[in-house]
């Protein structure tokens, strides 16, 4: 995967290929967004193909906190 940062978002997304589990033997275009929410809190949303429309949305969010 590949992605960029963004300053302003405090965020890094990822676009890049993943085996697709409704089509065996094919890829699909998977998306990740890692935010930087505050010192203590990160976020990760990941998003793909809905299996019925192509359309994109959110397979998962895990967030993150620092542990005081």
């Amino acid at each position: 995967m590949e992605g960029n940062w963004s300053a302003s978002t405090k965020s890094m997304e990822f676009k890049g290929k993943m085996k697709d589990p409704a089509r065996p033997g094919k890829d699909c275009d998977v998306r990740e967004v890692f935010t930087f929410v505050d010192d203590n809190t990160q976020k990760l949303e990941m998003y793909g193909p809905d299996s019925k429309t192509g359309k994109e949305f959110k397979m998962m969010e895990i967030k993150f906190t620092r542990k005081k």
